[in-house]
């Protein structure tokens, strides 16, 4: 089993910051490059992660990227498929849910559905909001579990709740576990952090 991760930033805007790839060094080393910035793009973010992972699915990103107003992407077969059908695919958000730029998160999970892409969502922070602080930055951030949990649901992914480093280990570690047993053929994730505001 051969597993391609790519990463997708999740700011005030979003970007892919690493293509899918099997390479570890890659992935570290995207992550390492990932900085910390205010405002939190959900909606684009899931978009631009189902572009890479469905290239003919119709996603207008530079439309997305140029700020202009956003419509659901045509589809690119006459009928939805089953949410959480496609076996080859799937998104892991790392977030504390709230979202202040870009397009509807809740829409863009409804295309992830429609295409078959499961969305597992892993909340970080608390619900009473805490204080975060990197390289002279600090903000406060606010759990919404209920918004993750709608992504999760809507694209019968899971919701996982992460408040310290080793939960998020032992997530990764059951997530990585569920989807070498789910799949039988080259799998392509698409993880994205979350840059916290």
């Amino acid at each position: 089993l051969n597993s391609r991760i790519g990463i997708v930033s999740i700011a005030g805007s979003a970007a892919l910051v690493q293509s899918p790839t099997d390479n570890r060094e890659d992935l570290l080393k995207a992550v390492e490059r990932l900085q910390l910035q205010r405002g939190t793009a959900l909606g684009s973010g899931i978009y631009i992660a189902l572009a890479t992972l469905l290239p003919d699915a119709g996603i207008n990103l530079e439309l997305l990227q140029q700020g202009g107003a956003w419509g659901m992407p045509a589809f690119s077969r006459d009928e939805p498929a089953a949410p959480g059908s496609n076996r080859s695919a799937a998104i892991v958000l790392l977030s504390d849910g709230e979202n202040n730029h870009g397009p509807d998160p809740q829409e863009a999970a409804k295309f992830a559905a429609d295409h078959g892409v499961r969305i597992y969502t892993v909340g970080i922070g608390s619900k009473d909001g805490i204080t975060l602080g990197f390289s002279g930055w600090s903000m406060r951030v606010r759990l919404d579990e209920d918004a993750l949990q709608q992504i999760a649901t809507t694209t019968h992914g899971e919701y996982y709740a992460a408040t310290t480093s080793q939960q998020l280990k032992s997530i990764y570690e059951q997530l990585c576990a569920r989807m070498v047993i789910a799949r039988s053929r080259t799998v392509e994730i698409t993880a994205f952090f979350n840059e916290l505001r």
